[in-house]
Parts: structure tokens; sequence; C-alpha cells
């Protein structure tokens, strides 16, 4: 059998590490075709470019994280953490650095949107809940970001405030111009 499981599995392998304030994180990602072979079997043979749903797997990957905490008052802990993930690209279209750098891309775009949205427009926090109501305040949210984004605005709570204070600005974001 061929598994992460196995450490005789051939993976390729990356390892990165950082400090942020009072922790030191290591990143270790493994990343194997021969596991994609694996999954292939089945008890009727090999399946032609699907694998359990998977049209085209390329890899399979594994992340490691560990964080040991060096200072402060959780000083000596260490945490540790398995992580998962298929992709469908090959190992010669992304060794295990780049696999790493799309893997902490994802948290791009979670900060730069999700964290956006439920942090500071307080949309888990919305009473709406019923209908089309989510999907419009969603919309209405989104074109508030996207036009404030685009008028170059590097934080977007200052901008609602501004926004909030000088509401004839905001609507020239919409090319809305102010009555003489």
């Amino acid at each position: 059998m061929v598994s992460f499981a196995d450490p005789w599995t051939p993976r390729e392998q990356v390892v990165e590490g950082d400090r942020h304030g009072d922790r030191e994180e290591r990143r270790t990602l493994e990343a194997s075709r021969e596991v994609v072979a694996y999954l292939a079997e089945s008890d009727t043979g090999p399946q032609d470019e699907q694998i359990g749903g998977w049209v085209g797997l390329g890899q399979v990957c594994r992340l490691h994280r560990e964080v040991e905490y060096v200072s402060g008052q959780q000083a000596g802990r260490t945490t540790s953490e398995w992580a998962y993930a298929l992709t469908s690209l090959t190992s010669a279209q992304a060794d295990p650095a780049r696999l790493l750098q799309v893997w902490r891309g994802q948290w791009q775009i979670e900060n730069g949107l999700h964290h956006v949205r439920d942090v500071t427009l307080g949309e888990d926090a919305s009473p709406i809940r019923c209908g089309q109501g989510p999907a419009v305040f969603a919309a209405v949210r989104n074109t508030a970001l996207g036009l404030i984004r685009l008028a170059r605005h590097s934080n977007i709570a200052a901008a609602q405030r501004r926004y909030a204070m000088y509401p004839w600005e905001a609507l020239t974001l919409l090319g809305i111009t102010p009555p003489s």
C-alpha cells in the first residue's frame, strides 16, 4: 500500500519557517504523485483519469504546521496540526515550494475579503436571515467594498467613516454629483 503513512512512499517536500512576535512557525509540505496512483486503484482496477470523482488529480499533499511559543505567557508550548489537499497540478507544473505558496495564498483571500466582510462590515452580525435579503445585502456590501477599493483606499474602516461623515463624497463614487 502506498500512502503518506508509509515512510517509503516517494515524496518531495519543502520546509519553511518564520517568526511572528512570540512564536515560531514551521510548515512542511509534502507532495506525492505515488499516492495519486494508490487512490486510482479500485476493486475493478485503475480508473481512467478519474479518481474518486476527481478528474485529472495531479498530486496529493499534506502540510504539517508546527507552532512553538518562544516567549510570553505561552513560552515552551508547541502546537502541531496536519492538513491534506488534492490538486490537479502535476509535479511538473508545481513543485512543493509552489504548492506551499498557493496554499498560503488562500489566506490572502480570506484576510482580504471574508475578514473585511465579517469584521468591518459586520456581515455575520446582520439580523437579515430570510428570503432574498441576505443575498441582496451581500451584493450591496460587495459593491461598497468594490467602490471603496476602486477609490484606492487602503483602510476600509476609515473609508467607511469618511463616507458616513461626507455622504456626497460616497455618491460621487457612483457618478452622482451633488446639487449646486
